[in-house]
């Protein structure tokens, strides 16, 4: 009998970059957007290579946070496969107080993730931006119309529902599909959760410092007002669910906002035979209707998620 598998959570390096691109590649390409971004099934060298670089130079860029999840079956971990579970515990797991705490570089990655921590407010020169969807950004073979459409419309729910407010936000979070199942997307949205609710647990302290010591009025009066304040402090936790994790991130406790409903048909996508028997997986039936309302036919839905800091 095998050994369960184990999985460890580690800082991205630059060795990782091919691994990192062929897993991205590998869980998208056989999904409805990629089809209408690109009008080839495989990526060219070219392609590749811009993808690579883009991670590479995100991987440099202080203002993201990288980790990956490294299938380990002798590891001591305490990740072990929580594919199964239907509890949101195992997703607010403590987590390192910054990831150079990450376990040391070990055997093959299976997922990774990427991030953004604001935790002061940003002035609106930062966040109320358009986005640049040229060739020179984008790479090449990508259609350009689709692709801003997407993650235009994207940029647009952020601008709109976070504008400026401290927070996480939780960019990428893809897994080999050699290796769902196995708990390795589930240890990484444990780990970025659980470093969220590292930083409110400091936050609470200090406002609790600064708040805490109050002694007039009625106990009650006072420490409602607190934790009206305490709450104020707390950041939240941000993403947009593709139709394949929406579930996972609902299991995780994050909640419904908005949705963003493409008409895919505008760029000749239509519905494999394979994807009308799993609409939820593929195409978004089903999932945001308490903001959305029922997905139109021949539309791709993108739910736009929170979880809410705890203290």
């Amino acid at each position: 009998m095998s050994p369960t598998p184990r999985i460890t959570i580690r800082a991205a390096t630059p060795a990782d970059i091919p691994q990192m691109h062929q897993i991205y590649t590998l869980a998208f390409a056989p999904g409805v957007l990629f089809r209408t971004f690109y009008s080839s099934p495989t990526l060219s060298a070219q392609a590749s290579a811009h993808g690579e670089a883009k991670l590479g130079a995100d991987l440099q860029n202080p203002r993201y946070t990288f980790a990956v999840a490294c299938l380990s079956p002798n590891s001591s971990s305490t990740y072990a496969n929580t594919s199964s579970t239907s509890s949101t515990s195992a997703f607010t797991t403590p987590a390192p107080s910054a990831p150079s705490d990450l376990t040391p570089e070990s055997s093959s990655v299976v997922a990774f993730a990427k991030w953004v921590e604001h935790h002061h407010p940003r002035p609106a020169s930062e966040w109320d931006t358009p986005g640049e969807y040229t060739r020179d950004v984008v790479g090449p073979g990508v259609r350009l119309e689709p692709y801003a459409a997407f993650f235009g419309g994207l940029r647009d729910l952020r601008r709109r529902i976070v504008k400026g407010s401290p927070h996480f936000i939780l960019a990428t979070l893809v897994t080999s599909p050699a290796h769902q199942g196995i708990g390795a997307g589930t240890a990484l949205l444990g780990y970025v959760l659980g470093r969220m609710d590292g930083v409110n647990e400091g936050r609470v302290v200090e406002a609790m410092k600064r708040w805490g010591d109050w002694n007039g009025g009625e106990e009650g009066f006072v420490r409602e007002r607190v934790g009206k304040k305490v709450e104020s402090k707390l950041l939240d936790c941000y993403l947009e669910a593709s139709p394949a994790g929406y579930g996972t991130y609902r299991r995780a406790g994050f909640e419904d906002l908005d949705v963003l409903d493409l008409e895919l048909g505008r760029w000749g996508t239509v519905m494999t035979d394979e994807e009308r028997t799993a609409k939820a997986k593929t195409w978004g039936e089903g999932n945001g209707e308490g903001v959305g309302g029922k997905l139109r036919e021949g539309r791709h839905r993108t739910v736009f998620m929170v979880r809410r800091g705890r203290r």
